[in-house]
């Protein structure tokens, strides 16, 4: 997995994952958010576009930040599923309930 950063203002940046988030690589991820949820940010975009696939652990960790998040009157959006087995699985798991999804 890969994940490239661009600050679109002082109170919005995006994310950009690239593969597959497994058991091998999600604490790149977790670190990543938690550097994130530092900041002052009042959204948070993480771009889907090219996530392969997306295992159990990487699912907690988003459910994990974006309570974090909410705790902070911030707003995580994930964008661009264009995986159908990462949208179903999203969809399965009601998490459109718990994070905002635009797919």
């Amino acid at each position: 997995m890969e994940i490239q950063r661009e600050e679109i203002s002082n109170k919005k940046v995006i994310i950009s994952l690239a593969g597959v988030i497994d058991l091998n690589n999600y604490q790149i991820l977790k670190k990543e958010l938690t550097d994130l949820c530092e900041k002052e940010y009042n959204e948070i975009i993480a771009d889907f576009t090219d996530v392969k696939g997306i295992h159990n652990i990487g699912v907690s960790q988003l459910i994990v930040f974006q309570k974090k998040m909410k705790d902070k009157d911030c707003k995580l959006i994930i964008k661009n599923l264009k995986n159908e087995n990462v949208k179903d699985k999203f969809k399965a798991m009601n998490l459109d309930k718990v994070i905002c999804i635009e797919y």
